[in-house]
Parts: structure tokens; sequence; C-alpha cells
């Protein structure tokens, strides 16, 4: 019965991987809502209530899905960042990781930003960019703290990141070095702050 369950939740997995990819195909012109459950289902040759059993919170659970899975890739991307490299470079190089992830779908993570800025996904949006930070810091910075720190530290990083996300999404110099120099000068800003606080006390 283990097994047979075990398989079951990898077929579960690899089918849910799929509805995704062929929403995608579709989200740079639709963008994301619900109808892209009938169009994946007819990709799929199924049915939009058949893939909705996979995702029952409909399509923000697409979305969600969606983040989770460039989590994944992004914390895989982390773990070849140089031990030795100093804390802020392993968080700006995190941040880059998570860029190259989307460079071949701009598109689509334009229509996911307009989607997530509509005001009644704003505690999704909130959600998902800060399971990312969080993850930045416990893969890159390898912080583990549970006190005020772990609030203040992702609570820094959550506002570097939907900055340069958003400035990566208009920027159009090459290799994106604009948003390279961007996330370098947010992280300065950062640190200047962080040591003015550390002066005061």
């Amino acid at each position: 019965m283990l097994i047979e369950s075990i398989l079951f939740k990898i077929m579960q997995v690899n089918y849910k991987k799929k509805i995704l990819d062929a929403m995608l195909d579709h989200v740079p012109f639709d963008g994301w809502n619900e109808d892209l459950f009938k169009v994946a289902a007819k990709d799929l040759k199924s049915t939009p209530e058949a893939l909705k059993l996979h995702f029952e919170g409909g399509i923000i659970a697409v979305v969600d899905y969606f983040s989770q899975q460039n989590d994944e890739k992004m914390v895989k991307g982390i773990e070849k960042i140089s031990k030795d490299a100093r804390i802020r470079d392993k968080i700006a190089e995190a941040v880059l990781i998570r860029l190259k992830l989307y460079e071949k779908k701009k598109s689509i993570i334009a229509k996911t930003v307009s989607f997530l800025s509509l005001p009644w996904n704003a505690p999704y949006a909130a959600k998902f960019a800060w399971r990312t930070c969080d993850l930045i810091w416990k893969h890159a910075g390898g912080d583990r703290s549970t006190d005020f720190n772990y609030y203040s530290k992702r609570s820094l990083l959550f506002g570097i990141y939907t900055a340069v996300i958003m400035y990566w999404l208009n920027d159009e110099s090459k290799d994106h070095a604009d948003t390279k120099r961007f996330l370098d000068d947010r992280i300065e800003d950062v640190m200047k702050i962080g040591k003015m606080i550390g002066k005061k006390r």
C-alpha cells in the first residue's frame, strides 16, 4: 500500500506539472483566469472539472503552484553559490538566480504580476513573495532565526525583491545589467540603514 501511495503521489505531481505547462502556453496571451482550465483541458484531452480536482482553490492555486515550482528550482540553484561568499553577495546572487529562471518567461511574469496586483489577490501576492524571501534567507543566508531578526531580515528583502522584479520587467539593457546595478544599489541602501540602526543602539 505504501508503494502504491507513493506512486499515486508521483503521478499526481507529474499531472499537475502537465496542467501548469498547458496553461503557461496560453498565459502570455490570455493572462491568468479560470478559463485556462478549459483551454488546458482541451490540450490535455480532459475536462475542466477533472483538472480542477488537482487545483481545488481555482486559478490562484495554479499560480501558487507555479510560484512553488520556481521556489524549488531557485533553491537548487542557490546550492551552487560559493559558501565563502559574503552574506550580502549570496542574497544578491539568489535573487539573480530567481530572475534567471524567469528569463524566457518575461511575458508570463508580467501577466502574473498584473494578476497578483488585483486588490483581492494582494494577500496571495504577499504570501508568495514572503515565501520566496524566506527561502532565500534560509538557503542563501543560512538564517534560522525565529526572533525579531526573522521578520526584519525578510521584510527588508521583501521590499528589495518586489522592487527588483518590477524594475526587471521594464529593463531592456543587455543581460539585464541595469537590473543587477539596481539590485546592488538597493542592497547597499539596506546595509547603510542597518549600520545607522546599529550606531543608534
